[in-house]
């Protein structure tokens, strides 16, 4: 392009054919523009759908959780069967912080504990020890609904284990009737998973 050419295009005197290159460069630069703005809008858009969606799961297992505690402290016993090293987690986790409130997490245990083979045990728990252990293992396991401040030293293998166990005993809990007077049989919980044993 010459030195003549250049000043006419400056002065705005342009030839068709370099007035529809100039409005085809535009529609371009607009329609990119147009393309990045939808982008952004639909990020923000999945970005704003995917938090609601979380926000409600915490919220229905906060929901959950109440449920379970609920029915949990209002059940006479349930059987734990489990093998003895679990029980014995279950019962180093209850027995921390308690400075002094309930003794039976360092208690022997003997007179509700039935010794099975492979090194299994069954294990009679009341309403309010059930509850006990869902609340603790629900903390560790970072459950929402429970309370936060406790765990805090629980390493990744506590709070799988955390969240193995209060996912067996809440299967369990979500099978009674919120009916008090209901005679329905609690069936026990089974933390084995072997395939003839489980049931969780």
């Amino acid at each position: 392009m010459g030195l003549t050419d250049s000043i006419r295009i400056m002065l705005g005197k342009l030839t068709p054919a370099e007035i529809e290159e100039r409005d085809a460069a535009a529609r371009a630069r607009r329609a990119k523009m147009q393309a990045a703005e939808k982008q952004d809008a639909d990020r923000r858009a999945a970005e704003a759908a995917a938090a609601q969606a979380e926000n409600a799961a915490r919220r229905r297992e906060a929901d959950l959780f109440k449920q379970r505690l609920s029915r949990a402290a209002g059940i006479a016993i349930l059987e734990l069967h489990c093998h003895r090293d679990t029980w014995q987690w279950i019962q180093d986790w209850m027995s921390v912080g308690l400075g002094g409130g309930r003794s039976w997490w360092s208690s022997a245990f003997d007179d509700r504990i039935t010794q099975q083979t492979d090194h299994m045990l069954v294990v009679q728990l009341s309403g309010p020890q059930t509850a006990e252990i869902l609340t603790r293992v629900a903390r560790i396991g970072r459950i929402h609904g429970a309370s936060t401040g406790f765990g805090s030293t629980a390493n990744d293998t506590d709070r799988a284990i955390g969240r193995r166990l209060y996912q067996a005993i809440g299967r369990i809990l979500d099978q009674i009737a919120p009916d008090t007077t209901s005679k329905q049989a609690v069936p026990p919980v089974v933390l084995d998973d072997r395939p003839e044993h489980r049931n969780d």
